[in-house]
C-alpha cells in the first residue's frame, strides 16, 4: 500500500516512520528545499538560526518515536536540558525564573505574594491532575467525532480537569497575584492565544516546564527535522524536496494521489496533509468536495495569532540575556487585547528572546552570538500594513529590550533577517499568515478539534498544529503517530501479511 504525505514537518516525517514500520510503503513531497516546515534554520555567514521552535518539552514522545522502530535516539541527536528554563522579565524590572528546583519556585512565590507560599502545592496538585486525566483521555487518543467524549471514563477526567474558567483566572485563584498569575499562564501565548482566552487545562504547559524541564537539542532545533529525515530514508522512505503539490486527486469522495505544480500525477492509495489544516483543505480540495469542511466554515474558525520575528547574527557577546528569555508587562491583558481584541500591534511589545549561544557557542563564529526574537502580532485579519509598518515596530522590539537592560546596537549587528506574518503565509502555507494555527479555545480543543481524519474524502488524514492533539513539538509529533494508527486501522485488510 502506498502513501503520499504532503510536507516534510514534523508531524509528517514522523507520521511517515511510523507507516513505514507499519508496513506501508511512503513518500513525502516538500515544496521547499530543506525539510523541519517551521523548524527551519538560517545558515549563514557562519551562523546558525533556527526560524521557529526553539525548545522542546516531554522529550520522551521523541525517544518513544526512536525506540518504536528500534533505534535509540541517541545515535541521532543530543539534547540538553535548559536549567533555569527561562526568565521572565516584567517591564517594571521584576522578574520570575521558571525552574526544576521547585524550592526556589516557592521561594519566588513567596517574594511577590507572602500570604501564598503554600498556595504552590495546592497550584502543582491542581496540574497534575489536569494532565494525568486529560493525556490518555483526550490528548493522546484519537476523535472523529464529538461523540467518542460522551462516556463515564472521559466524564470522570472531565470533572477532575475542570476546564471551565481561562488560564490567567485559574493561576490567579491559587496566587491572588498578578505577577504570579501570568508567570503561571503565560505559556498559552506558545499556542497563539491569550492566556485570558484560554483554557484552564493549558496550564499543563507550566507543570510540565517546572516538573520535567525544558530541552534543547545541540546544534539547534532544526536537529530534530534533519534526524527524523535520516531515519525516514534510513528506512525505506522516499523524501522529494522542491516538489510544491498543486491538488489533491479526489474521485467519487476517495483520495487517489496528488498533482503536483509540474502538472505530474502521483498516484497512492492514500495522502496524509501536513500542510496547515484549514489551507490544505482551503488549497488542495475543492470546495465541491467538502460538505463538512466549506469554505464558509474555515473562514469563520478562529485562529491563532502571528510572529513578528527577528533573526540576528551579532558581532559581541550581549549581555542581561539567558538562553530563553520572556519579556512581558504586569498589565498582560491590556497587550494582549491589543493584539487579539483589536487587532492591532501592541504598544510595548510582548517579545520572546532566545540566545542558544549562551548553551551551543558553536551556533556562531566564536566570540559572537546568536540571537532569535519573536513579538506576537495579530494575524493577516488584522489592518496592519507590513510594509510601511515594519520599521517602526522593529524599532519598538529593540527599545523595549533596553529598556530590561539588554541593549543592541545597529554597529553590533552582522546579520539581520525578519519573518512576518505574510512570509507565514507564503513559506508555509499558512492560512491567514498564523503562526500557530488554530486558537486552542474550549470549541477548538480536543473531540471539538478538526479530525485527523478527513470526514469529507475517504483515505485523506491531516497532522500538524491546526488538527488534535494541538500545536507545540510533543503534540504534532503525537498527530503524526495518531494519524499513523488511523491509516492502519483503514488499511489493516490490505496490510495483512505484511511482516513487520
Amino acid at each position: 500500500m502506498n502513501i503520499s504525505i504532503i510536507g516534510a514537518g514534523l508531524g509528517g516525517l514522523a507520521c511517515g516512520i511510523h507507516l513505514l514500520n507499519q508496513g506501508f510503503k511512503v513518500q513525502i513531497f516538500e515544496k521547499n528545499d530543506r525539510v523541519g516546515g517551521r523548524a527551519n534554520q538560517i545558515e549563514e555567514n557562519g551562523f546558525k538560526i533556527d526560524m521557529g521552535p526553539t525548545l522542546i518539552l516531554m522529550p520522551e514522545i521523541l525517544d518513544g518515536l526512536f525506540r518504536s522502530v528500534g533505534r535509540s535516539m541517541a545515535d541521532y541527536l543530543r539534547l540538553k536540558r535548559i536549567e533555569p528554563a527561562y526568565r521572565i522579565q516584567f517591564s517594571d524590572g521584576k522578574y520570575f525564573d521558571m525552574t526544576t528546583d521547585i524550592s526556589k519556585l516557592v521561594s519566588q512565590v513567596r517574594e511577590f505574594e507572602p500570604s501564598k507560599a503554600n498556595a504552590f502545592d495546592r497550584y502543582r496538585r491542581d496540574v497534575h491532575d489536569k494532565l494525568e486525566s486529560s493525556r490518555h483521555s483526550f490528548i493522546e487518543r484519537n476523535f472523529d467525532s464529538i461523540f467518542q467524549m460522551v462516556s463515564w471514563d472521559s466524564f470522570k477526567s472531565f470533572l477532575k480537569i475542570k476546564p471551565w474558567g481561562n488560564a490567567y483566572q485559574h493561576a490567579y485563584h491559587y496566587f491572588k497575584n498578578d505577577y504570579l498569575a501570568t508567570a503561571f499562564s503565560c505559556q498559552c501565548l506558545y499556542l497563539g492565544q491569550s492566556p485570558h482566552k484560554t483554557p484552564a487545562l493549558y496550564n499543563l504547559l507550566a507543570y510540565l516546564e517546572f516538573t520535567y524541564g525544558i530541552w534543547y537539542p545541540l546544534g539547534g532545533l532544526h536537529e530534530i527535522p534533519k534526524a527524523l529525515a535520516r531515519l525516514f530514508e534510513e528506512m525505506g522512505g522516499v523524501l522529494r524536496l522542491n516538489s510544491p503539490v498543486d491538488k489533491i486527486v479526489v474521485e467519487e469522495g476517495r483520495c487517489r494521489g496528488l498533482k503536483l505544480k509540474d502538472g505530474s500525477l502521483e498516484l497512492s492509495d492514500g495522502v496524509v496533509s501536513n500542510r496547515d489544516l484549514p489551507a490544505s483543505f482551503y488549497h488542495f480540495v475543492d470546495a465541491s468536495q467538502r460538505r463538512t469542511f466549506s469554505n464558509e466554515r474555515i473562514e469563520g474558525l478562529n485562529y491563532g495569532c502571528s510572529a513578528f520575528m527577528v533573526y540576528l547574527g551579532l558581532k559581541r557577546k550581549i549581555k542581561g540575556l539567558f538562553h530563553h528569555n520572556i519579556f512581558l508587562n504586569k498589565d498582560l491583558k491590556q497587550s494582549t487585547a491589543e493584539i487579539f481584541n483589536e487587532g492591532r500591534l501592541p504598544q510595548e511589545p510582548l517579545i520572546y528572546a532566545c540566545c542558544p549561544t549562551k548553551t551551543d557557542p558553536s551556533l556562531a563564529p566564536e566570540g559572537k552570538e546568536v540571537l532569535y526574537l519573536l513579538s506576537i502580532v495579530p494575524n493577516l485579519t488584522s489592518k496592519v500594513n507590513w510594509s510601511s509598518d515594519l520599521e517602526s515596530f522593529r524599532k519598538k522590539v529593540f527599545e523595549r529590550l533596553q529598556k530590561n537592560g539588554v541593549a543592541i546596537q545597529e554597529d553590533d549587528i552582522e546579520l539581520e533577517r525578519h519573518f512576518t506574518p505574510k512570509d507565514f503565509e507564503s513559506t508555509y502555507g499558512s492560512f491567514r499568515g498564523t503562526a500557530f494555527g488554530l486558537a486552542p479555545d474550549f470549541f477548538q480543543s480536543a473531540a471539538f478539534r478538526p479530525a485527523i481524519r478527513s470526514k469529507d474524502v475517504e483515505g485523506l488524514y491531516h497532522v500538524g498544529m491546526s488538527t488534535h492533539p494541538g500545536g507545540g513539538v510533543p503534540m504534532v509529533l503525537t498527530s503524526g503517530r495518531l494519524a499513523a494508527e488511523a491509516v492502519r486501522k483503514d488499511f489493516k485488510g490490505s496490510l495483512e501479511g505484511v511482516s513487520l
